[in-house]
C-alpha cells in the first residue's frame, strides 16, 4: 500500500496483512485494518496527529477494492 500511496502522491499508506505461501497469496488476511474498528482507530490516530476532526476530512471506501482514502487539507492517505 505504501508503494501505491507513493505512486499516487498520497501523504501516507497503510494496508492489511496478507498470507503468502510458496510465493502465492492464500487469500487469508489479517491485521487491524482488516476490521472496520481498525480502520476507524487509524483514522482517529491520523486526526489527532494532524489536529483535525472528522468534520475536516472526507473518507471514501471502495467496496470492490477495499481501499479507503482519507483526504484532508489537500493531503491524502490510502488505507487498504
Amino acid at each position: 500500500m505504501k508503494d501505491l500511496a507513493e505512486r499516487l502522491s498520497a501523504g501516507c499508506g497503510y494496508g492489511i496483512d496478507v498470507t503468502i505461501n510458496n510465493g502465492f497469496c492464500t487469500g487469508e488476511i489479517g491485521g487491524s485494518l482488516s476490521y472496520s474498528e481498525g480502520k476507524v482507530n487509524l483514522v482517529e490516530k491520523l486526526l489527532k496527529t494532524h489536529n483535525i476532526t472528522w468534520n475536516d476530512v472526507i473518507v471514501v471506501f471502495g467496496i470492490v477494492s477495499g481501499i479507503s482514502s482519507v483526504c484532508y487539507d489537500s493531503h491524502s492517505c490510502l488505507c487498504g
